[in-house]
């Protein structure tokens, strides 16, 4: 599963730039999501960097999974809806 990167859709900059790459071939079906990584900074680092930005924030969730896991907590206690919604609001 991924977590970052930027998805790869067919006549876009960055498909040209992942064919270039060798990342893709040019007639790679993206039917499937199909994300790009610069080969400068890596999966790693870019998740690493962004759970470091993240750090400290209540209105911020990453990795997704840990939002799925706030929502069931949230379930268990009543309350239902967009999870977006009950973040913002911590006041």
């Amino acid at each position: 599963m991924h977590f970052s990167g930027i998805r790869i859709f067919p006549g876009t900059l960055i498909q040209a730039q992942a064919v270039k790459e060798g990342i893709i071939e040019e007639n790679d079906s993206l039917l499937n999501p199909v994300y790009y990584f610069s080969p400068d900074i890596g999966r790693e680092k870019l998740n690493n960097v962004i759970l470091e930005g993240f750090e400290g924030r209540m209105d911020r969730i990453f990795p997704p999974s840990q939002g799925l896991e706030m929502a069931r907590a949230m379930n268990r206690h009543g309350f239902y809806g967009l999870l977006w919604d009950r973040l913002v609001y911590y006041g």
